[in-house]
């Protein structure tokens, strides 16, 4: 699945649709998305895997559940940044990838249009992994303009299923991606 994402607040996530739909006001999402500390206990909970864009604006993002390989060879030379190993438990069967600002309640009015929903994700805990990648094809004249839809820069986020004894590990800071 590969969607455009925009984000207003230089985070996106993928979550867990059940564990945030309590968040049904401004209040209750700044109570949340706003402090990094607020962030990283929902992360070390399994709620959501959130990171930081490094500005606001459109994002590309590819979400892969349970491929054999996270990465081709040809993707793997083109990462820039990553985070791995992170926790997301699914309880509801939904998974959400968009920005934050759309969690909760939020998410019927925005789903399909700023946030789309995840195939392939059932119940279960994984293990998520963040790749951005930077294609310089465009920047070095190896790729011309007219192609420009050829260019992969933008965010792979895999998705892996493991036992529900797996030990994750904790959570110590938000992930800067951009």
């Amino acid at each position: 699945m590969k969607q455009t994402l925009a984000t207003e607040v230089g985070l996106l996530a993928i979550w867990d649709s059940k564990s945030l739909a309590y968040i049904d006001t401004l209040e209750d999402y700044k109570a949340i998305f706003v402090e990094d500390k607020t962030i990283l206990e929902l992360m070390q909970k399994g709620y959501a895997v959130v990171w930081g864009t490094g500005g606001d604006g459109y994002f590309e993002v590819t979400v892969r559940v349970n491929p054999e390989k996270d990465l081709t060879d040809e993707e793997e030379k083109m990462v820039e940044m990553k985070a791995e190993d992170y926790k997301l438990v699914v309880t509801s069967e939904v998974v959400i990838v968009g920005t934050p600002e759309c969690v909760g309640t939020a998410e019927k009015k925005y789903l399909g249009k700023e946030i789309f929903p995840v195939e392939g994700a059932e119940a279960g805990n994984y293990l998520v992994s963040v790749y951005f990648l930077y294609d310089s094809r465009l920047e070095s004249g190896e790729l011309a303009e007219k192609d420009v839809h050829l260019d992969k820069t933008g965010y792979i986020v895999i998705l892996k299923r493991v036992t529900d004894d797996y030990r994750f590990p904790p959570v110590t800071g938000l992930p800067q991606l951009g």
